[in-house]
């Protein structure tokens, strides 16, 4: 076996290594002289963020500048001494975020910053290891498995880009998986009962809790329907007239393998409750976040617990 390079565009290639790794390269000339730099490591990066990179480096090139050097400047600005916090959050809004539809980037932003970014934002990276990252995903788990489950994937794709881009040696995540630090969900078969239903309804309106939640709150308890649907329903979805709410296939639980939306009969009063939200909403969401314009993510999670005791 020997190694393989296979060209692309543009300078751009692909250097394939006895073992399989595949690494992304730009080569290019500058002064003179044939030059080479490497841009990232497949999986973690795709071809077609590679050719972004590549349109990003050609340019840095078109303004007299060595891309090589741009990219070793530009990396040396991380140390493994830095805080956990300070290189997550720039990784989570640009390179975290390659290859991620945005609702699914929004839930492992959000999910980050409540549970990751308390308990090891403040140390340097040097300071965190596979024991640390362990104890704070089993914390995690005894509130919250299916969090879990996302910040396992969230922290290998971190590590493995704080690797890629040489910024640790040693990959603390690299042998964590859920099922570890109890991130396996459990069938839960508890349900409100009637007296229950007729107290959490009381509270509601004695509550100081914000009328959109208030109306998000009841419309869960008439529809019984996924928080997660409700959440990323846009106001399209529902058909007033045929009282009628299709959630669509890429928002209903497994809605790819099944290929088919959830059509959900809609009653009086919920349909005066959406009438509602819709007039409260700025955005295409029925539950839009704060800013009247994004997608909702945990933000519900943590109100209603906080908010609404039984």
């Amino acid at each position: 076996k020997r190694t393989v390079v296979k060209a692309d565009r543009d300078g751009l290639s692909a250097r394939v290594s006895p073992k399989g790794k595949i690494v992304f390269q730009f080569r290019y000339r500058f002064d003179g002289k044939q030059q080479r730099v490497d841009i990232g490591t497949y999986p973690l990066m795709k071809l077609a963020e590679a050719r972004n990179e590549l349109d990003r480096l050609r340019a840095v090139l078109d303004q007299g500048r060595n891309p090589k050097l741009y990219l070793q400047q530009e990396r040396a600005k991380y140390s493994a001494n830095q805080s956990f916090e300070s290189i997550f959050r720039d990784w989570i809004d640009s390179a975290g975020k390659q290859g991620l539809k945005e609702k699914t980037w929004h839930y492992q932003k959000r999910s980050s910053e409540i549970y990751l970014l308390p308990r090891l934002g403040k140390y340097p990276l040097t300071d965190i290891t596979e024991l640390s990252l362990r104890n704070c995903l089993r914390e995690v788990s005894e509130s919250s498995p299916s969090n879990t489950e996302r910040l396992v994937s969230v922290l290998h794709k971190f590590y493995d880009w704080l690797i890629d881009e040489q910024i640790l040696e040693i990959n603390a995540a690299a042998g964590i998986t859920a099922k570890k630090v109890g991130g396996k969900k459990g069938k839960r078969t508890r349900v409100l009962n009637d007296n229950e239903i007729r107290i959490l309804w009381r509270y509601l309106h004695e509550s100081k809790i914000t009328e959109k939640n208030r109306i998000y709150i009841k419309l869960l308890l008439l529809l019984g329907g996924r928080k997660g649907e409700l959440i990323q329903a846009e106001k399209h979805h529902f058909d007033l007239q045929s009282a009628m709410w299709t959630v669509p296939i890429e928002i209903r639980k497994q809605g790819e393998k099944i290929g088919a939306p959830i059509m959900r009969p809609l009653i009086k009063p919920a349909i005066e409750l959406i009438e509602l939200a819709m007039q409260m909403s700025k955005s295409t969401y029925l539950f839009p976040a704060n800013g009247q314009e994004e997608l909702a993510t945990n933000g519900f999670d943590t109100t209603i617990p906080n908010n609404v005791k039984i």
